[in-house]
């Protein structure tokens, strides 16, 4: 605070609790020497030039003193940046600070790194996006079971939103029953509460990897590198229509996608007749339940 806005908060406080000078001086921290000084009579010029300052900075509120300072030599003020600056500073015109926007995060269940040790325990989620040849989006959302890699939908539509993914998520339900857990990033479909209330609804837990942190959903990542480069690279498939694109893909990925040789030798029809023949057999649980490294893993699979 300056003196004189330090002299008028004495004043306040004499006339509005009637207490003495020494009081409200040590209660605001003015010395009495300086409270008792008469205040500078502000001239003319520097009050016109105090109006020109509070006009400017309304009309470029980005802009500081010393682009004000010029603006105000421009305009035939003759004034030097010292003055500007401290008539600037005393009159609390100042560039407001940039905002930093929250990082929208989902609230899931915090387990760490996991390995499922049978079907339908966890499915995984991502979004990838295409164009086709007039340019137009096209944004395709795959799901996968991580035990046995199998994709259980490729919905392909020009946008999709919270609702979409519930839409999936009911079709699927109704086709493999329900998972314990979903995982999936922070995107803003996924934290959306229409998904929210969908998994609490039905009793569905939530895992959210971390922001920027793709090597902690493997999976789904290695699947969308091959669904890249064996299906989403033929240029044929960017003249078909949404709709037929989803049955083309749905159709192809069991015969290119969920080829015997990135599941460890097995196939798909096969884990999941020796998981119904052995349920107890742990022959596909992960030693690394607990030290299970998704970027070990995108490495491993990605390899041809």
């Amino acid at each position: 605070m300056t003196p004189n806005r330090k002299r008028r908060a004495v004043m306040m406080l004499r006339e509005r609790f009637g207490v003495s000078e020494r009081q409200a001086c040590k209660a605001v921290g003015q010395p009495r020497s300086t409270q008792r000084l008469p205040a500078r009579v502000v001239p003319d010029d520097e009050q016109l030039l105090v109006e020109f300052l509070i006009k400017f900075s309304k009309q470029r509120p980005r802009w500081g003193w010393r682009r004000a300072a010029k603006a105000a030599r421009r305009d035939g003020w003759d004034v030097n940046d010292k003055r500007v600056k401290r008539l600037w500073r005393l009159h609390g015109l100042r560039v407001p600070a940039k905002k930093r926007k929250k990082r929208l995060s989902g609230i899931g269940t915090q387990i760490g790194a996991m390995s499922p040790i049978r079907p339908n325990v966890l499915w995984a989620l991502d979004f990838q996006f295409d164009t086709t040849i007039d340019g137009r989006t096209l944004k395709m959302l795959n799901v996968i079971d991580e035990f046995t890699r199998e994709c259980h939908a490729i919905d392909v539509h020009r946008s999709i939103d919270a609702d979409g993914v519930v839409n999936v998520l009911d079709r699927l339900a109704a086709e493999h029953g329900f998972p314990i857990y979903l995982r999936f990033d922070n995107g803003g479909e996924f934290i959306a509460q229409a998904v929210a209330d969908w998994c609490r609804f039905n009793s569905v837990n939530t895992i959210f990897i971390d922001p920027g942190s793709p090597w902690q959903n493997a999976w789904i990542e290695s699947f969308n590198g091959r669904f890249r480069d064996e299906l989403r690279d033929d240029f044929r498939c960017l003249f078909l229509s949404p709709a037929t694109l989803s049955i083309v893909f749905r159709r192809c990925h069991r015969t290119i996608l969920a080829e015997p040789c990135w599941l460890g030798g097995f196939g798909v029809k096969t884990k999941k007749a020796h998981h119904r023949q052995n349920p107890d057999d742990a022959f596909f649980v992960s030693n690394r339940a607990t030290s299970y490294s998704p970027r070990r893993s995108l490495s491993k699979y990605h390899r041809r």
